[in-house]
C-alpha cells in the first residue's frame, strides 16, 4: 500500500496542478456607468423654502375694540324745545314750586301712603310710551327723607352738559346700556338742585329691557324735553 501511494502521488499532484490552471481566469471588466439625470439633480437641500420664498401666512384681521358704554358716541343734536303757552303747569301748592310739561303726558302726584314717596314726588308719563316717566322728587332741606335712589340700573354713567336748575348749572349724566339711553339723571348722585329750603332730585327714565332688539332707548327729542321741564322749575313762594 506504501509503494502504490508512493506512486500515485505525482499523479495526484499533476491532476491539482491541471485542475487549478486548467480555466484561466480573465479579468473581470467594469460596466461603465452611464450618467442619469439622477446624477445632476440638486442636492435635495437647494428644494427647502428659503424665507423668501416661503408662502406667506394668511394675515388674521385685528377685532375692532368693542366700545364701551363710556365710549358711547353722544346722540346727534336735536332743535332746542321750546315751551309755549300749549304747555301746561303744574303748582305744588304745599311746597311752593311749580314746573311746565306738555299737555300730552300723564301727571300723577304720588299720594299713595303705602309708597315711600308718597307726598313727595310727581310722575310724568310719555304719552305713547309708558315705559318712559319723568320723576321730580321733592322734599324741605330740614326733612329727614331720602328722595334719591340708593342704586341704578346697568350701565355707565355719562356726563354730557349740563342744565339750569333755579339759577344754578347741574351735571347732566346718560346712562347708557349696549349703547342706549336707558335714563338722564340730573345731578347724580345728590339731590339735583336747593332752592330757598327745597331740594329735588330729577330723572327721565325708560323701565325697559336694553336687551330687547325692538327697544331703542330714550329718543334724544324725549331727553331735550325731559330738560326743558327740568329748567322750568321755579319756586313760587
Amino acid at each position: 500500500m506504501s509503494a502504490l501511494f508512493k506512486s500515485m502521488t505525482p499523479i495526484l499532484a499533476v491532476a491539482v496542478l491541471t485542475a487549478c490552471t486548467a480555466t484561466p481566469l480573465t479579468p473581470t471588466r467594469s460596466t461603465p456607468v452611464i450618467p442619469t439625470a439622477v446624477a445632476t439633480i440638486a442636492p435635495a437641500a437647494t428644494f427647502h423654502p428659503t424665507a423668501t420664498t416661503a408662502p406667506t401666512a394668511t394675515p388674521v384681521p385685528t377685532s375692532t375694540p368693542i366700545p364701551t358704554a363710556t365710549s358711547a358716541p353722544t346722540p346727534a343734536p336735536v332743535a332746542p324745545v321750546v315751551i309755549d303757552d300749549a304747555w301746561s303747569t303744574y303748582t305744588n301748592e304745599k311746597y311752593g314750586f311749580s314746573f311746565r310739561y306738555p299737555p300730552d303726558w300723564i301727571l300723577k302726584e304720588i299720594v299713595d301712603p303705602v309708597n315711600t314717596m308718597s307726598g313727595h314726588a310727581v310722575h310724568l308719563t310719555h304719552p305713547t310710551d309708558p315705559a318712559v316717566r319723568m320723576i321730580i322728587a321733592f322734599k324741605r332741606a330740614d326733612e329727614e327723607r331720602r328722595i334719591a335712589p340708593t342704586g341704578m340700573g346697568d350701565g355707565e354713567l355719562i356726563s354730557r352738559g349740563s342744565v339750569s336748575i333755579l339759577g344754578q348749572q347741574v351735571e347732566r349724566l346718560t346712562r347708557v346700556f349696549l349703547e342706549k339711553d336707558l335714563a338722564v339723571y340730573y345731578g347724580w348722585p345728590r339731590s339735583a338742585a336747593a332752592g330757598g329750603d327745597l331740594v329735588f332730585w330729577l330723572a327721565l327714565d325708560c323701565a325697559c329691557s336694553a336687551g330687547d332688539p325692538a327697544v331703542a332707548g330714550l329718543a334724544p327729542e324725549v331727553e331735550q324735553i325731559a330738560d326743558a321741564i327740568v329748567e322750568s322749575i321755579e319756586v313760587t313762594k
